[in-house]
């Protein structure tokens, strides 16, 4: 039975913050094994949906935002629907809400899959639909994943490639490199974790993802097809559409063009959100959670990403006011003019910025104006994963001030699941004993006088400190004269020498007592093996492909099918 937090949260509540600073939240990942995160509970998160963005009464480029949604939600169902039904059945979209989760088309770990299962379950109890956005405008950091291997009593972490590292670039232009190690893949994993997880499900699943590659010459696209099938197979009812898709609908284009339009103005709400965000968790990075936009000359970055279809490399926009309207540029050679027409219309730019983007340029939203674009334009309810749900905390603060709007609400969704393999409990525990254990033997020899052994857990012989009587004897008289050291507290003047004498007699001590001491370090030694192994085999972060498939179906429907 799967433990849940409420499903009650391991996350702290809002944290006081000194004056002026916003309460945040400091959401945590579940670290018992089967432990499922929801905050807030599903059953609170529907009703929600009531007080969803749906009318907000902002405007993009002049254009409202209420009237972009109507037609972005219309848009975004039918191209989804579309998507998915070139590889698998595609649910039809409902009339009710739209919900939206996404992540990278990756091979991750349990926790992050049961967002999926999150969303289907919210929009079934809703009535509405799931849209999965397969976030295919992030880089592709690593084709490969971290495998366990050896034995339980030795095991080692190996990194398995399922293609060949590449020059950085994002996932929607990156194609399978090298084929022959592709291929190789599945049957690579199951070598190596056999010994521990003979059974895992890449087995089955890799043929899946073999497939989908015949289909699509994306990388990130083979895996998320494969999943998403796989899903089916187990009652899902989503939708998936990847980002790079969502960026061509007209909403998508008049959200660029308001943030271009009044660039100046985001720039400063965006900032002061990051600042805030900074101040109330001390943070002195200038990178975390995300950099600042900066000012460069007259050039003023925006929050997206640019590259172009002939060289895919991401690049910072930078956009800055000219003469009847805006000039775009990644200042690395690469510009363009938008023109805003007569009066300041901004008709006119918006129509050459979506020529631009039919032509082979590819403006992207970076992190956090993912999700701003998702809650302010497209979803009635986003669901996030840990990391999400902490940063998009700075989403929040930017709809507010900036567009002054409520956003769509969030749910967090998470869960850990360990591999299904036998540990050692108690290990840390029985490590600090020994820390205290070794400290007293070097400096409190006088508490072993009794011969007692001190932890009866300790597989040690002999059974007593000292083996002889005369050595008992010893031990007894060296600790009778550090009790009368301690009664007699030294004169002035003399306490280096009343010191000294005290560390004589716990070195002659500790010279008889010093067999115990060597099976003692012996034990520490075996155990900090032990806690070394375990930290191997008890990772959240393996892929979900490396587990059984009844254990994940098990844990997964559950859940899924679990009342609100």
């Amino acid at each position: 039975m799967s433990r849940t937090a409420g499903m009650g949260p391991p996350a702290t509540p809002p944290r006081r913050e000194p004056a002026g600073l916003r309460p945040y939240r400091a959401y945590r990942a579940p670290q018992a094994d089967r432990e499922i995160v929801a905050i807030p509970p599903l059953n609170e998160a529907v009703g929600l949906l009531a007080g969803s963005a749906q009318g907000a009464s902002c405007s993009l480029a002049g254009k409202p935002v209420h009237e972009l949604r109507s037609e972005a939600q219309i848009a975004l169902l039918k191209l989804a629907h579309a998507y998915v039904s070139g590889y698998r059945d595609a649910p039809l979209p409902r009339s009710g809400p739209l919900l939206m989760a996404g992540h990278q088309p990756e091979l991750f770990h349990p926790g992050v899959w049961l967002k999926n299962f999150a969303l289907g379950k919210l929009a079934r109890a809703a009535g509405g639909t799931a849209v999965n956005l397969v976030i295919d405008t992030d880089v592709v950091k690593q084709a490969s994943i971290p495998v366990p291997a050896g034995t339980l009593e030795a095991p080692r972490r190996e990194r398995v490639p399922y293609d060949t590292a590449v020059p950085a670039v994002p996932f929607e232009e990156r194609r399978i490199v090298d084929h022959a190690a592709f291929a190789a893949f599945g049957t690579r994993v199951q070598d190596l974790i056999a010994a521990l997880v003979p059974d895992p499900c890449v087995r089955s699943f890799w043929p899946m993802v073999q497939a989908a590659a015949r289909r699509t010459d994306r990388l990130g696209l083979s895996l998320a097809q494969a999943r998403h099938q796989w899903e089916q197979r187990w009652g899902l009812e989503t939708l998936e559409l990847p980002l790079s898709q969502a960026c061509l609908l007209p909403a998508f284009t008049w959200f660029v063009a308001g943030l271009l339009l009044d660039h100046e103005a985001f720039q400063r709400s965006y900032n002061e959100a990051v600042l805030d965000y900074r101040r109330a968790h001390r943070i002195r990075s200038q990178n975390h959670p995300v950099p600042l936009l900066a000012r460069e000359e007259e050039w003023i970055e925006t929050p997206f990403w640019i590259w172009t279809s002939e060289d895919p490399q991401r690049r910072r926009l930078f956009v800055c006011r000219v003469a009847g309207g805006l000039r775009l540029a990644d200042r690395q050679g690469w510009e363009l003019k938008l023109w805003l027409g007569g009066g300041g219309s901004p008709e006119r730019g918006v129509e050459q910025l979506a020529q631009a983007l039919k032509q082979g340029v590819r403006i992207r939203t970076r992190a956090l104006t993912t999700t701003l674009f998702a809650r302010l334009v497209l979803a009635d309810m986003f669901v996030h994963g840990i990391g999400g749900g902490k940063y998009d905390q700075i989403t929040d603060r930017i709809l507010a001030d900036f567009f002054g709007v409520p956003a769509a609400p969030v749910v967090v969704v998470s869960a850990t699941l360990r591999l299904p393999l036998p540990r050692v409990e108690g290990i840390s525990q029985r490590l600090r004993e020994l820390g205290r254990l070794l400290r007293d033997l070097r400096y409190h020899g006088e508490q072993f006088v009794e011969g007692r052994w001190p932890l009866p857990w300790l597989p040690a012989q002999p059974r007593t400190p000292c083996s002889n009587p005369a050595c008992s004897n010893e031990l007894a008289r060296l600790a009778d004269q550090k009790r009368t050291l301690l009664a007699q507290p030294p004169a002035a003047g003399s306490r280096r020498a009343w010191c000294h004498a005290i560390r004589q007699v716990n070195d002659a001590m500790f010279s008889h007592l010093s067999p115990l001491a060597r099976q003692a370090e012996a034990e520490q030694q075996r155990l900090l093996r032990s806690l070394a192994a375990d930290a191997i085999l008890s990772s959240r972060e393996y892929a979900f492909c490396l587990y059984p498939e009844n254990v994940l179906r098990d844990f997964l429907l559950e859940f899924f099918h679990g009342t609100l």
